[in-house]
Formats: structure tokens, sequence, C-alpha cells
């Protein structure tokens, strides 16, 4: 599938627009309709695997940018308790 990323836009749509035309050569409208339908289908299936694959990767890189943001403020707060470490010892 890596090969669709090097794919220009305009021969994707062509080579759907071929392979469209080739799939439906010598068929009745109602099975164009049933192929057309079951390569909907698919698209959809796809389609909600991909959504998913977005949104858990959102939730992940949103967990990662909190636990850096954890980080730094315990970094921040370890860093003022030697600031009033030096300032209580400073006369």
């Amino acid at each position: 599938m890596s090969e669709l990323k090097d794919i220009d836009a305009n021969e994707l749509g062509l080579i759907s627009a071929v392979l469209g035309i080739v799939l439906a050569y010598d068929k009745t409208p109602d099975e164009q309709n049933v192929l057309g339908n079951f390569i909907v289908g698919i698209g959809c299936i796809i389609l909600v695997i991909a959504a998913q694959a977005e949104y858990l990767n959102s939730l992940q890189e949103k967990k990662s940018e909190n636990g850096d943001s954890l980080e730094i403020k315990k970094q921040i707060q370890e860093m003022q308790k030697q600031i009033d470490v030096i300032m209580s010892e400073t006369p």
C-alpha cells in the first residue's frame, strides 16, 4: 500500500475511472448496483478503521503531551525548592 503515496491525484482518479468501467462492463444495471454498493461498503469500513486509528493516535499524543507537562511542572517545583534553600541560606 505504500505505492499509493507515490500516485498523483489525477493518476489515481484515472485508475479509479478505468477500474470502474472495467468492472461494470458486461454487467446488468442490477449487477452494477450490487457491485457498486459492495465497493462503497468496503470503502466505508476502511474509513471507519482510519478514523478510529487517527482518534487513538490523537489520544496518545495528548497523553504524551500531558505527561511532558507534568514532568516540567515537577522540575519547576524541584527548582523552586532549590531556590528556597539557597535563599534561606543566604543572609
